[in-house]
């Protein structure tokens, strides 16, 4: 059920179910969270981006900061480089793929910061753990992920 779900958030042009989505996990995250700073979605490249029309981490980004009421930095980070698709990928192709391909926009003081880092699902990690290496770099800042779903791989 939630593969379809997802699904359709990514490849059927639903961002609406992001939203939704997004409202429900604020939710949980005003209850049970120490809320965040910031919220940056992973980024798309801009030609994925283009190709879909929406950034369905950033749907889901915008519906927690309705409920939670912080900031979305949607272009904290810069997708720099056009990956592969990771989805038939092993994790150490993942994490080689993903490997330098993020950068941090320079007109985000993320410096001191909790950042909420969101993305649509987790798999092997390899992308959440490339985005939240750039946004560490900055003295201070800390890091909480929250995604829609853990994914299997193979």
């Amino acid at each position: 059920m939630l593969q379809q779900v997802i699904h359709k958030l990514k490849y059927q042009d639903r961002p609406d179910i992001g939203l939704h989505i997004g409202r429900k996990a604020g939710h949980q995250i005003k209850a049970h969270w120490k809320l965040p700073d910031c919220i940056i979605p992973v980024p798309l490249h801009p030609k994925k981006l283009w190709k879909r029309g929406y950034n369905q981490a950033e749907r889901l980004a915008i519906g927690i900061s309705e409920i939670i009421e912080v900031p979305v930095y949607a272009r904290g980070l810069i997708k720099s480089v056009a990956t592969s698709s990771q989805t038939s990928l092993h994790r150490q192709e993942r994490i080689t793929n993903v490997e330098g391909s993020f950068l941090q926009n320079p007109s985000y003081d993320l410096r001191g910061k909790h950042i909420l880092l969101v993305d649509d699902v987790l798999t092997t990690g390899a992308t959440l753990e490339a985005c939240t290496q750039v946004i560490l770099r900055n003295s201070g800042s800390r890091v909480s992920l929250c995604t829609l779903a853990m994914g299997r791989m193979g």
